[in-house]
């Protein structure tokens, strides 16, 4: 389940409620400013995971890590 998806700039999101995944898609692809999409998932379901991995370009080792619960936050940054 996608619990939170929101957009944070300096630190600060950017929308008081959760955005849908194209809102999150669309401002990614198009804000110059230097910010990220923050994905909120609990217990996700595989569908849910491939889908976020088409619409942002995830690499698989993302979405694998995603499907390990317990497993701390962690930035990675890929090409």
């Amino acid at each position: 389940m996608i619990a939170d998806c929101a957009y944070y700039v300096d630190g600060k999101r950017q929308h008081k409620d959760p955005i849908d995944l194209e809102e999150a898609a669309r401002v990614v692809d198009q804000d110059d400013r230097e910010g990220f999409v923050w994905i909120g998932v609990v217990e996700p379901e595989s569908e849910e995971l491939l889908e976020l991995q088409e619409r942002f370009g995830l690499s698989e080792l993302a979405v694998e890590d995603a499907q390990s619960f317990h497993l701390r936050p962690k930035i990675e940054f890929y090409d």
